[in-house]
């Protein structure tokens, strides 16, 4: 049964991209400037990772989060999403203030930092749906993102799951 676990777990994640693609053809206009990397220290890091957590999924503002945390020359993972802030703009832009977002637990370790939160309102998904969202640093900006993302099944027995 593992394989229909795995297998409905991919189908969730495609049909939740191919239906946020469509967010793709309404262009967003890349921020006016980007974050200005520096060194730092890993005190300051935690900062500016803090700060990033907050803007972007606290605050849910894109402009802010990509003027101040993130480089010109981000890298996405994301099979959905073309590299740079323009693309990830165009592809949240249109659904990123709808979604109802509750953070669970974050970390930072050295360049990496982790977010692992509930999203209830992803288009076309009617279980809530765990993310975890995996960014890396250098310097003082976040230039790379990876994401995993899995919906509660309906048939899930242990109460505990994904959250």
């Amino acid at each position: 049964m593992l394989w229909l676990s795995t297998l409905r777990s991919i189908l969730v994640s495609a049909t939740i991209f191919s239906t946020l693609s469509l967010a793709t053809a309404t262009p967003h206009p890349t921020p006016p400037s980007s974050c200005n990397p520096h060194a730092v220290s890993a005190h300051e890091r935690r900062e500016i990772f803090d700060g990033y957590v907050h803007a972007f999924f606290i605050e849910k503002n894109l402009t802010k989060t990509f003027q101040h945390y993130v480089s010109s020359q981000y890298i996405q993972h994301n099979p959905f999403v073309a590299n740079g802030p323009a693309a990830t703009l165009a592809f949240l832009g249109p659904i990123w203030k709808s979604q109802n977002l509750t953070i669970l637990h974050t970390a930072l370790d050295s360049d990496f930092g982790w977010i692992h939160y509930r999203d209830v309102g992803l288009p076309g998904v009617t279980r809530p749906t765990a993310i975890v969202d995996i960014v890396r640093f250098e310097e003082s900006c976040v230039v790379e993102h990876w994401d995993v993302i899995e919906e509660l099944p309906a048939n899930a027995t242990n109460p505990l799951a994904l959250f």
